[in-house]
């Protein structure tokens, strides 16, 4: 009896042993799986902005003046593709719309069996995964001159929420009070003015007219800190060097830094949204190319004033 005594109690303190080590090892085991799925959702995100930018390339081949479509003339603040522009007709795969590390969006499971206008419902439903640039956006950084605070932007985003109150809630500021914002709130200069070059428009036509168009903004928010930012079309490479005669190189170049389509993110300092661990977004360029960019990179889209802006109108 005793040895079946000590063999029962040591065969309980080895379990035991096993049933920690094991609780121990659990959430290091689920973060690895956790790494390894977001890799390869990474991977098809970057797969999914490649098969964009031939989208975008088939489209301006066929466009006026090359242009690359326009972003949604309703919520523009938003910075959304107008996928009525391009899809079915240059979106051959639907579910490219969305990135598979964004939960909050996907497409219905009987989408195969509803009528066009219901599909094209549903894809602009899942539209909500990617930030589109229908302009050239190219002063990003967080320098003074190319951002302004939340107050000298206020018009611009009271337009684009309409609830400026609880935007400035959050940075511990009420409109009519005398509490400073702290810390300072940078916003990208440069697309706010653009933003605000559409959202002036009173009338829906009008603003489906600026969404295609140049924007002509106070110096020096514009491309190269000039006074006008670019619609993104084929051959703008050529607007935005001094050279009179650029190289190929030069061009490629150009185009290389020049940001298109890239996952949704926002600054801490608004909400914590990334799509991808450990804080970044995949971003298609104009050349054609998808580069990883960690959140705060020095240089745009995935700056934090760039990130203020699309934090504040989620």
């Amino acid at each position: 009896m005793g040895k079946r005594g000590i063999r029962f109690i040591e065969l309980a303190v080895i379990l035991f042993l096993v049933a920690v080590v094991g609780l121990i090892a659990l959430p290091a085991v689920q973060s690895a799986r956790m790494r390894k799925a977001e890799a390869m959702n990474r991977t098809i995100c970057a797969s999914h902005l490649k098969q964009w930018a031939m989208v975008f390339r088939l489209y301006a081949d066929e466009s006026k003046g090359n242009h690359y479509p326009p972003n949604t003339a309703e919520t523009v603040e938003d910075l959304v593709l107008d996928l009525s522009c391009v899809y079915p007709s240059y979106v051959l795969d639907p579910s490219t719309v969305s990135c598979p590390s964004d939960v909050e969006v996907s497409m219905p499971a009987q989408f195969d069996t509803l009528s066009p206008p219901e599909r094209l419902a549903a894809v602009q439903e899942a539209n909500g995964s990617y930030n589109y640039f229908g302009w050239v956006f190219d002063r990003m950084e967080e320098v003074p001159e190319q951002c302004l605070s939340l107050a000298e932007a206020a018009p611009t985003l009271s337009k684009a929420m309409g609830d400026l109150s609880r935007i400035m809630a959050k940075h511990g500021r009420h409109p009519g009070g005398s509490g400073a914002v702290s810390p300072p709130v940078p916003v990208c200069a440069q697309i706010a003015c653009t933003l605000e070059s559409v959202l002036q428009r009173a009338d829906a036509p009008a603003r489906a007219e600026a969404v295609r168009n140049d924007a002509d903004l106070p110096q020096p928010h514009g491309n190269s800190g000039g006074a006008k930012v670019f619609r993104l079309r084929t051959g703008i490479a050529r607007f935005l060097t001094t050279d009179a005669n650029p190289s190929s190189t030069v061009l490629a170049e150009t185009e290389g830094r020049i940001p298109v389509l890239f996952d949704a993110f926002a600054s801490a300092n608004t909400v914590a949204y990334f799509n991808h661990l450990p804080g970044g977004s995949n971003v298609l360029y104009l050349d054609g190319h998808v580069a990883f960019s960690r959140f705060p990179n020095a240089v745009g889209p995935v700056t934090k004033p760039v990130g203020q802006i699309l934090g504040l109108t989620l």
